[in-house]
């Protein structure tokens, strides 16, 4: 549970840098 937690957050911040870095 902590690890697929740990895993959206993860997602969440690549997906955050791909947007800015556009």
């Amino acid at each position: 549970m902590l690890t697929k937690k740990k895993g959206i957050l993860t997602g969440l911040l690549v997906v955050m840098m791909l947007f800015v870095a556009g």
